[in-house]
């Protein structure tokens, strides 16, 4: 595992980042993540380049060629909410992919996703041409990274992950290390605040069977802990760095500029994103956004305004989706 992110050839002594984010997510706002982790990285003298592989032309074909299959195998009558629920089957249809070694109890496992999805029993021709899908999209995604990583030359590599993203995102993780041994790898996102939570089974299990791939994990707030990593300011040895490793400091919204989306085809995504607020007032057991954002912060409505017409003057979108767990308390100032 190489912790040392100092060890750079660049003449500046600084590395090079590739921050992305994998299939397959909903894309109605462009990744705010990456796109705050740039700009802010930027502003601190590091070269960054962003990469959305959700809205790749290719990985949209497959994501439809994929459904459109899984169509066959669900009556309409039992079809619901079709998309939203076979996210759940292609997630782990993903995992398993990655895994599988004996093919007929790959072939069953499947059918075991869909019927635990849908209720219904799948034909084995239907099961079959899922497969072959799925094997040509990893086939895809590695030629695709592989080809990113080549041009952009990283030093480090970060991907944010959410519940659907983490399969290809473990992959071109495995993939980076295998192609560039020397490269350093972190992970961020969603996952770690819900299905993956600190401590819980599912992140230990995702510790043992990444560490030969997987360099840190950053819990929480990410530009703070990712510019402290950087400057090799953050405890050494340690896979795992919370806010707890910076005195428990966070970005506050004086500091925080607007996301730098230009690596990003917007034309993709319906709306950008803009955000007036942190956590929420209320303490709901169904919801972790008072464990992950701590204590309810309301942004100056005037800061509010200045972003989104600085991103509208920028980016020419004049939708935004609010991202607040809250909105009532600022949305009439």
């Amino acid at each position: 595992m190489n912790t040392n992110p100092s060890q750079t050839s660049r003449a500046d002594g600084k590395p090079k980042i590739l921050l992305a984010i994998l299939p397959y997510w909903d894309p109605m706002i462009p990744p705010m993540g990456i796109a705050s982790l740039k700009g802010f990285l930027q502003k601190h003298g590091y070269s960054v380049h962003t990469e959305d592989l959700i809205v790749k032309q290719e990985c949209l074909e497959f994501y439809d060629n994929y459904f459109q299959v899984l169509k066959k195998c669900v009556p309409p009558g039992k079809r619901g909410n079709f998309n939203n629920i076979g996210h759940d089957v292609l997630q782990n249809h993903m995992m398993a992919h990655q895994k599988y070694q004996d093919e007929a109890l790959y072939r069953e496992l499947v059918r075991i996703l869909i019927h635990h999805s849908y209720y219904v029993d799948a034909a084995d021709e239907h099961v079959r041409e899922l497969n072959r899908i799925m094997e040509d999209f990893y086939r895809m995604l590695e030629a695709c990274f592989i080809a990113l990583l080549e041009r952009e030359q990283p030093d480090v590599l970060g991907v944010t992950a959410f519940k659907c993203t983490l399969p290809a995102s473990l992959f071109v993780l495995r993939l980076a290390k295998r192609v560039r041994p020397a490269i350093r790898t972190l992970m961020g996102g969603g996952t770690f605040n819900e299905s993956h939570a600190l401590d819980s089974p599912s992140f230990e299990a995702l510790l043992a069977e990444s560490r030969d791939y997987l360099d840190h994990i950053i819990i929480g707030q990410g530009e703070l802990l990712f510019l402290e990593y950087l400057r090799g300011g953050l405890p050494a040895g340690r896979r795992v760095y919370t806010k707890a490793d910076i005195d428990n400091r966070i970005l506050q919204f004086h500091e925080m500029d607007i996301p730098d989306f230009s690596d990003l085809d917007l034309q993709k995504y319906p709306y950008l994103s803009a955000t007036a607020s942190a956590s929420c007032l209320y303490q709901c057991s169904f919801c972790v956004a008072t464990r992950v954002a701590g204590k309810y912060r309301m942004k100056d409505p005037r800061q509010t305004v200045r972003e989104m017409v600085s991103l509208y003057e920028k980016y020419g979108h004049q939708l935004f989706f609010m991202t607040d767990s809250m909105l009532n308390p600022v949305a009439s100032d």
